[in-house]
């Protein structure tokens, strides 16, 4: 009796681990095919983690600001395919939701003129298929943006040329002395100026931030 007890305790615990070790292989992560986001991964602990993801078969995509060449050689015996991307102002309604310290309308004026203009800014839709298909492709690097290919090819030929003009443009921008230490959002201070003209001038702004989210519930109601 006390060893048909031991025999049937022996098979249930045996039982048990069996159906542990199950659940556990079925709680594992299958890890070929799965997109894995790293930050930092240009150097150090980034890059090694991102080497070990592409030999497990993962899709790979890398956070990092710089050392994008060194990157792209690093990982290509991996199988991973690096892409860097220069976007340029996006137009994707931002600057209602971006706060501005300083000369808040001198700011705002000068960043909203860029990213709520076409030619000057690229529309968000038109830069996720450039770098939808840049990356399908392959392509080491893509500019997005006319004015900001322009820029690159400039630098490149006349790289001190470019910082110089750089610095003017700098200086032209509006100065945060004296001014104040509060900030305001982009609405907030659209909503002061009330400009109607201004309104029109950014209206592909305003319809890129309606489309993509960029609006409070309240903003929303008051443009319905």
């Amino acid at each position: 009796m006390k060893t048909s007890t031991k025999v049937i305790s022996a098979l249930a615990a045996g039982a048990g681990l069996w159906a542990l070790n199950r659940m556990r292989r079925r709680s594992l992560l299958d890890l070929p095919g799965k997109v894995v986001l790293i930050t930092g991964g240009s150097r150090g602990l980034g890059l090694a983690t991102a080497r070990d993801f592409g030999a497990q078969g993962s899709m790979v995509a890398i956070c990092a600001r710089d050392h994008e060449e060194g990157l792209r050689s690093e990982l290509a015996p991996e199988g991973i395919c690096v892409t860097t991307i220069a976007p340029g102002l996006l137009r994707t309604g931002s600057h209602l939701n971006a706060r501005f310290k300083g000369k808040q309308t001198g700011e705002y004026l000068a960043f909203s003129a860029g990213s709520a203009t076409p030619v000057v800014s690229i529309a968000a839709e038109r830069a996720a298929r450039s770098i939808v298909s840049s990356t399908v492709r392959g392509e080491t690097e893509r500019v997005l943006s006319v004015p900001a290919a322009a820029l690159a090819l400039v630098h490149g030929i006349a790289p001190g040329f470019t910082t110089d003009v750089l610095s003017l443009v700098n200086r032209l921008l509006p100065s945060e002395k004296n001014g104040g230490t509060s900030s305001r959002t982009g609405q907030q201070i659209e909503d002061q100026m009330n400009s109607r003209i201004w309104r029109f001038f950014t209206s592909s702004g305003y319809e890129a931030a309606e489309s993509l989210n960029e609006l409070s519930a309240n903003q929303q109601l008051a443009n319905s």
